[in-house]
């Protein structure tokens, strides 16, 4: 197992992950009080819908997510390695 990404939502919040290859990893809704954690091969391309309200590590260190966020519709597209 290459990487390990976690979230821990304030609100529920979407999350698709992608693999390496391209698989989706992970799509679906994330609820509070309902940690994820997604296994798999980096490089990750992350969607997160509500993203304002996702916390997210990365191989155990927090990602900002800010500068990820597109406004108005509250949507972090990125990728990690």
């Amino acid at each position: 197992v290459d990487g390990a990404l976690r979230f821990t939502v304030r609100q529920d919040a979407w999350v698709e992950v992608r693999q390496a290859d391209g698989r989706v990893a992970f799509s679906g809704i994330v609820r509070p009080g309902s940690p994820l954690a997604v296994d798999g091969a980096a490089p990750f391309a992350l969607v997160i819908g509500n993203a304002d309200a996702v916390r997210l590590e990365f191989r155990g260190k927090e990602v900002d997510l800010r500068g990820a966020i597109s406004t108005p519709n509250n949507v972090a597209k990125l990728r990690l390695p």
